[in-house]
């Protein structure tokens, strides 16, 4: 029983795991399902106990398969083997998996039992190998092919590598396995340094990379580059894996490009042109020619904005609209653009902008500049040449025409007369109107342009059609100006041959005619052989006769002379025996053709002379004897034609220089009648040639010169022969002109007077330029007032009448006052117009005899003549006043316009030009000095004072140079500590002889004169030198303020001398703090910010100076980087009893405070008003309470010796 029971036991613990076990059992007996677990139901998708019975055939998708699995089951099963194989199986779905089967026989000794199969769905473990294996097919692959070299190193023997490895190294991929890293490394030195160096990378960051030099197989030396990482960080035995890319090209290639970077650097600094990176408008990189082209120091421009190179704002704004609108349209702008240098000399330069990167417009642009002033000063020059350009274009004798894709751009009158055609009608049409037919025009154009474009011209004749349809032949000359994009431009020249040809033909004709004549005269001769040979003995001409073979029978005497031979030595030799071989051919070939076609011949060729001179000769031969007989030969004769052909030139030259000059010719015989005039003639008068042939040229007569001028021009005309002047002539539509006239006598060999030529050009119009030249020259082009020159010129006139007639003479010297605020806010189109309507009220007021006239600027200069009683200039000098005063000038907008006036006195002043000008100058300088809008006579006290000035200025500019300026320093203390905290630097000037001189004498004249920069540089080197050595040497003098003036920091050199003076002092730069005032600041309010986060970016400390005086916005103000906040003395100064000082100190501390920004307070003098300032909260305190300016040693002494 208990045994009974233990089998029943293990029955239920084996149906347990068969139930609930994850594995599919299925079991199998005749092909059928007898008993199956839960698991194989769910796996095949059969519901519960409904697979059971079910045939072996439902667990695949088709029979074949079910087939070849039971043959497969049935060989292993049979013999107690266990069947174990994968294969597909179907789901009852007849979706197919991917199974693992594992069958066993229950009993081997009886198959009929049947068969246990457990099945696995391996289907993701199928795909997962098949990717493994792909994955590791790709890797692979890759490996072999990949075009980076892979070696696995393991103790730096090659274990594997790929193809690619080798090749870099010039080995054969299994020649390197088993070999130490070694082989390929140039030395053993090189080899340990890179091991070491790599493998403590690895093991430090777990990668390395590196440029190594290696060597190949054949020696040559390589770089590569190389990344190595341990295949199992965890196992590092497991060996490296290293990547090789060759780099040797790359690294030429980045050595070349190197040197490429530093060509085009040396090119951008040393290029003849200007070059600027923009990016929105500021200026980020610039080279030396563009800084040099704008009159700025290296350095200066960059951060700017393009606005410093423009005079105005407007000027700037609409430079920028243009330039965007090109760059828009075509990706690239090209134009001429006026710009402004640093001194305000305005200039003209030829620009080229694009974009750095046309995907990208926030990278900026790049612009050329080159400076073409000088270039447009040279054009606008030439244009006032331009009129006698063209009018030489429109009245010369010849056809002229611009032509571009044989399109007429531009042709002159006798072009369209040489066609047939009223003016104007042939611009802009197609040269096939001037063809006959396409097929002309055609190939006209192959022979016109072809051949014009291989020699670069063209010249001969060609065959054309006038508008009526009749053929014109035409001798044209052309040759390509310009090339533009829209193709090349040619211009030709055009000149009506036709007739020319005519008379050619004619010529030829009569050619013909007298072969005729030889021809029978000939036949006559070979008659009467005697009279021949006396006949052409007596020629004059060369006569020669010749056999069929070319050999000479004989000639007359003036052709042995003409060759230098006797008649021996030509007869019977050939024209190779008498002429040299190129002349010889021709007469050969002449010959020959003669020969073939029987008949006569008349053609044109050259001879050489027994005494070497080439002549232009026409030979006329004729055939004697029928062809073919023996006695066939030629005859022929010579006609020196050279000194006719010469004639013929001369008379086409002349011809050509009549009908084609620009002046009018006017030939008249010796009694006065017209016989001939050229077309300028026609074209200057109005009258047509058969309108004066015939006609007494007094017909031109204006009436404005009288009897007396003609009587005077025909006498010197008989006397000289030859007059030549100017005089007023009327047109036919009775014009008057003025002609520039040459008239000269034609004489014969015996002096008598064969007939006047006159030659002549109508002037009018350069009279006109000229007078307007003088005008200009004189007068001042915006106003139309006399200037400098010609007042200079009135001025003298008027000292030598006031001289003679003993009467007193006033100047006034105007100046606008602040007129460059006008300039400087409306811009100086409005200052132009303000200009003008100032010189119109100043007429206005002038009488007749007096002058006014515009010096330059906004400087104006009146002189008074007449002057009985100088009381009289004050009256007029309130009169100017008054008028500018009362009414307002209105440009856009109504203001006021002021003017200081200078007056000197004649002879009170000076007795000359020169003297009354410079006082009139010093007095009205007085005028400003004395508040402006007003007027000041000249004292001989203002010229000791303006001398005084001028000696001062003097002085101050070789007070560096000498070292006469002195720094001290102002100390300033904590209000809460009463500690040290810095001190201000100032300046004091020691001048010779007159001892310590003091700011206010003479820093307005430095800052007026622009010596403020150089004293400001020296300041700030000098103190910050003395402050570093303190710093240096242990002691605590806290930080160094130095003050920049308003005219420094318009220059825009701070942060240049900032820079400096901290490299030459070596001075941190937390130890210096500069004082700007706040009305520089907001002077340039548009720039001030960038300089400001410059400085700060430095390092330094920014204070804001007399805090209060000025017109900041307080907007504007909290966004600059400043540190502290300077209270103007003028506040401190009526603390703490003044209610209003009070209010603005307590409102000024609180702003700082509410801005972060430290308050100190200088001028302070007493002790109420330090414990005012202390109790309200100000920081920092400076002022004669707790000390003076001092000298260095001074200030160290008592500061600094604790």
């Amino acid at each position: 029983m208990r045994e009974s029971g233990s089998l029943e036991q293990q029955l239920l613990e084996y149906k347990a795991i068969l139930e609930h076990s994850g594995i599919a059992v299925v079991c199998t007996r005749n092909r059928r399902v007898y008993r199956c677990n839960p698991r194989a139901e769910a796996l095949f998708g059969w519901p519960a106990g409904t697979l059971v019975g079910q045939r072996d055939l439902v667990f695949h998708s088709d029979s074949a398969a079910c087939a070849a699995l039971r043959e497969q089951a049935r060989a292993a099963l049979s013999v107690g083997e266990i069947l174990d194989i994968e294969m597909q199986l179907a789901r009852r779905d007849g979706s197919p998996f991917v199974a693992h089967l594992i069958a066993r026989a229950i009993d081997p000794a009886a198959p009929g039992q049947g068969a246990v199969w457990i099945v696995r769905d391996i289907t993701q473990e199928v795909d997962a190998r098949e990717s493994g294996a792909q994955l590791l097919r790709e890797q692979q692959l890759i490996f072999e092919n990949a075009e980076t070299g892979i070696v696995i190193l393991r103790d730096r023997l090659i274990q594997r590598c790929n193809r690619r490895f080798a090749e870099i190294l010039g080995y054969a991929p299994d020649e390197l396995i088993g070999q130490l890293t070694r082989i390929y490394y140039p030395n053993e030195e090189a080899w340990l340094e890179t091991g070491q160096k790599a493998y403590a990378a690895i093991r430090e960051t777990g990668i390395y990379r590196g440029e190594t030099a290696f060597v190949r197989r054949d020696g040559t030396p390589i770089w590569s580059h190389i990344t190595g990482s341990m295949i199992n960080q965890a196992k590092p035995d497991e060996g490296y894996i290293w990547l090789y890319e060759d780099v040797t090209a790359k690294r030429q290639a980045s050595r070349a490009m190197d040197a490429l970077l530093r060509e085009q650097t040396l090119i951008f600094e040393r290029a003849p042109i200007g070059i600027a990176f923009l990016r929105d408008r500021i200026i980020q990189r610039c080279n030396p020619s563009f800084e040099r082209i704008f009159g700025s120091l290296p350095g200066q421009l960059i951060g700017h904005s393009t606005r410093v190179c423009f005079a105005s704002d407007l000027a700037w704004s609409a430079a920028g609209e243009r330039a965007l609108r090109g760059i828009n349209e075509g990706g690239t702008f090209i134009g001429e653009v006026e710009y402004c240098k640093a001194d305000g000399t305005p200039i003209w330069c030829q620009v080229t902008g694009s974009l750095l990167n046309p995907a990208n417009h926030d990278e900026g642009h790049v612009w050329l500049f080159q400076d073409i002033t000088a270039r447009r000063a040279a054009e606008e020059a030439l244009v006032e040449s331009l009129w006698e350009q063209q009018l030489i274009f429109d009245n010369a004798m010849i056809g002229i025409a611009y032509q571009r894709e044989r399109t007429i751009l531009r042709c002159n009158r006798r072009f369209e007369e040489i066609y047939g055609f009223p003016p104007g009608a042939l611009t802009g049409q197609s040269t096939r109107l001037l063809y006959a037919s396409q097929e002309a025009w055609e190939d006209a154009g192959q022979q016109l342009y072809g051949q014009g474009a291989a020699l670069g011209a063209f010249e001969g004749e060609v065959l054309f059609c006038r508008r009526d349809g009749s053929p014109i032949w035409v001798h044209v000359i052309g040759r390509p100006i310009e090339e533009q994009d829209e193709g090349q431009t040619w211009i030709w020249t055009h000149e009506d041959v036709t007739a020319h040809r005519a008379a050619q033909d004619a010529l030829r004709q009569s050619h013909l005619e007298l072969e005729q004549r030889v021809a029978e005269r000939t036949h006559e001769l070979s008659q009467q052989l005697d009279f021949m040979h006396q006949l052409v003995e007596a020629i004059p001409g060369p006569v020669f006769y010749k056999n069929r073979a070319g050999c000479y029978l004989g000639c007359n005497q003036a052709f042995l002379e003409m060759i230098g031979k006797s008649r021996a030595e030509v007869v019977g030799a050939s024209v190779y025996d008498v002429a040299p071989r190129e002349l010889a051919d021709r007469y050969m070939a002449a010959d020959e053709e003669l020969f073939q076609r029987a008949g006569s011949q008349v053609y044109e060729a050259q001879v050489l002379r027994a005494d070497g001179q080439y002549r232009d000769v026409v030979f006329h031969k004729a055939i004697y004897g029928a062809p073919g007989e023996a006695a066939c030969g030629l005859v022929g004769v010579m006609l020196d034609v050279t000194e006719r052909k010469r004639m013929e030139q001369r008379l086409q030259q002349a011809a050509t220089v009549f009908d084609s000059s620009a002046e009018g010719i006017t030939i008249t015989s010796p009694e006065g009648e017209i016989i001939a005039v050229n077309r300028a003639f026609s074209e200057i008068t109005g009258y047509c040639e058969d309108d004066v042939v015939g006609v007494n040229p007094r017909i031109l007569q204006s009436g404005l010169q009288d009897a007396d001028f003609y009587r005077e021009m025909w006498r010197t005309l008989h006397t000289c022969g030859r007059w030549q002047g100017e005089l007023w002539n009327r047109r036919k539509d009775g014009q008057a002109f003025l002609e520039s006239l040459t008239i000269s006598a034609v004489k014969d060999p015996q002096g008598c007077v064969t007939h006047y030529v006159g030659v002549f050009s109508d002037i009018t119009e350069l009279r006109k330029a000229h007078d307007q030249l003088d005008h200009q020259a004189h007068h001042d082009p915006l106003t139309g007032l006399p200037n400098r020159l010609l007042l200079g010129d009135r001025l003298h006139k008027a000292l030598q009448r006031a001289h003679r007639d003993e009467r007193g003479l006033a100047v006034l010297f105007v100046d606008l006052d602040r007129f460059k605020n006008i300039n400087d806010t409306l811009g100086h189109q409005v200052g132009d117009r303000v200009l003008c309507e100032v010189a119109r009220r100043l007429t206005r007021l002038r009488r007749e005899a007096d002058t006014v006239g515009r010096l330059g600027g906004d400087e104006f200069l009146i002189i008074i003549e007449d002057l009985a009683d100088p009381a009289a200039v004050s009256h007029i000098a309130d009169k100017i006043l008054n008028l500018l005063q009362d009414s307002p000038v209105t440009v856009e907008q109504e203001f006021y316009v002021g003017a200081s006036i200078g007056i000197s006195l004649f002879p009170q002043d000076g007795g000359d030009a020169e003297t009354l000008l410079k006082n009139a100058d010093v007095a009205m300088y007085r005028a400003k000095e004395r508040g402006r809008n007003t007027y000041e006579f000249f004292t001989k006290e203002l010229t000791q004072s303006s001398l005084a000035r001028l000696q001062m200025e003097t002085d101050l500019r070789r007070a560096i140079d000498r070292g006469e300026l002195r720094v001290f320093l102002q100390p300033q203390f904590s209000l809460s500590s009463g500690e040290l905290v810095g001190a201000e630097a100032l300046v004091r000037w020691l001048r010779p002889e007159l001892g310590l001189v003091m700011p206010g004498e003479f820093i307005k004249l430095a800052e007026e004169s622009g010596l403020i920069v150089p004293i400001g540089e020296w300041v700030q080197q000098t103190a910050a030198g003395q402050w570093a050595a303190w710093v240096n040497a242990g002691l605590k003098p806290g930080v160094l303020s130095i003050n920049v003036s308003g005219v420094e920091f318009r220059r825009g050199r701070i942060q240049e001398t900032a820079r400096t003076t901290l490299a030459r002092s070596r001075l941190p730069a937390q130890f210096l703090e500069l004082e700007i005032t706040e009305s520089a600041i907001m002077t340039q309010a548009e720039n001030s910010g960038q300089v400001l986060d410059a400085l700060r970016a430095m390092g330094l400390g920014l204070v804001i100076d007399d805090f209060g005086t000025g017109y900041s916005s307080l907007a504007y103000l909290k966004r600059l980087p400043l540190n502290k906040l300077k209270i103007d003395q003028s506040f401190v100064r009526g603390l703490p009893s003044d209610a209003e000082d009070r209010a603005i100190t307590r409102a000024v501390i609180a702003l700082a405070h509410s801005l972060q920004l430290t308050v100190i307070a200088e001028g302070v003098e007493t002790e109420a008003q330090r414990e005012f300032l202390a109790a309200e909260g100000c920081d920092d305190m400076q002022g004669y309470l707790r000390g003076k300016p001092m000298p260095l040693d001074e200030f160290r002494q008592h500061f600094l010796a604790g």
